[in-house]
């Protein structure tokens, strides 16, 4: 309880096209896509999906990811 993480990457799209990215949380989550804000549910709550709107991404390139995560009580699960 009462922890946060911020992991920091790449991600090399496999196909041009739209995408979009997904994640499960029991406390705050964020997710940067290129610098781009799109998962924002900073919030105290139980496990929740949370997906991004679709974007535009190209075969081969690769895009910088950040994910946080904040844990304040009871269960904790994050996943990307």
């Amino acid at each position: 309880d009462g922890f946060s993480v911020r992991w920091t990457g790449t991600v090399t799209a496999e196909a041009t096209g739209e995408h979009a990215f997904q994640t499960l949380s029991d406390d705050g989550v964020r997710l940067w896509i290129d610098g781009r804000l799109v998962i924002d549910n900073w919030t105290d709550h139980g496990p929740t999906v949370d997906t991004s709107a679709p974007m535009q991404l190209v075969a081969g390139r690769r895009y910088t990811v950040r994910l946080e995560y904040y844990e304040r009580g009871g269960g904790a699960v994050i996943s990307l």
